[in-house]
C-alpha cells in the first residue's frame, strides 16, 4: 500500500453517505499507511519528502477532524475503532489486528502531540 495525500470517499447513491465513524476510520488508515512507510524508508536509510509530507498532510486533516468533532464525539476512541477496522478491511494479507493496532495507537500518539503542541 502507497501513500497518497488526500482521503477519496467514494459512496453512490444507493449506498449513501458514509458516517462519519467511516470517514475518521479512513483519514486514520491513510495516515496509518503513510506511517508503515516512513517507517519502511526510514529502515532503509532514506526517508523522502514526498512520504514526509504526505504523513504530515494526513495527520493534519486528522487535526481538523478531532478539532470539529470536539464536544461531539471520542474521537480517540472512533478514530481508534474505525481506524483498525479499515486497515484490516482494506489491509489484505498485509495487515494483521496486531499490526493495525501497532500503525493506529503510532497516528493517534503523533496526533496527541500535535494536539498539545498547538493548545501550547
Amino acid at each position: 500500500m502507497q501513500p497518497t495525500p488526500a482521503v477519496t470517499i467514494h459512496a453512490s447513491a444507493a449506498e449513501g453517505a458514509p458516517s462519519i465513524e467511516e470517514i475518521v476510520g479512513k483519514m486514520v488508515a491513510q495516515a496509518a499507511v503513510a506511517l508503515g512507510a516512513g517507517v519502511r524508508e526510514y529502515k532503509r536509510g532514506k526517508l523522502s519528502l514526498q512520504t514526509k509530507m504526505a504523513g504530515a498532510d494526513c495527520i493534519a486533516q486528522l487535526y481538523t477532524a478531532r478539532r470539529f468533532m470536539a464536544g461531539d464525539v471520542d474521537f480517540d476512541a472512533v478514530a481508534r475503532e474505525w481506524g483498525q477496522r479499515v486497515l484490516l478491511e482494506s489491509g489484505g494479507t498485509d495487515v494483521d489486528a496486531n499490526t493495525a493496532e501497532i500503525l493506529v495507537d503510532g497516528v493517534l500518539n503523533i496526533l496527541t502531540r500535535v494536539v498539545r503542541l498547538a493548545a501550547n
